[in-house]
């Protein structure tokens, strides 16, 4: 039996992102925003996140 992480791309940059192990925290190398998986969707964590508007 395989266990499976759910794996994601970055909102901004379609780039796969890197779980941190605990499920629920992922980063993202190539942006370098830190993500927050909330009811199966990224929300950036604020005091990481890099304006890109």
């Amino acid at each position: 039996m395989n266990d499976v992480m759910f794996c994601d791309k970055c909102p901004l940059c379609d780039v796969k992102l890197e779980d941190t192990g605990d499920g629920l925290h992922f980063f993202c190398s190539n942006c370098s925003n830190s993500w927050l998986l909330d009811d199966l969707e990224y929300k950036p964590i604020q005091k990481n996140l890099k304006k890109w508007l």
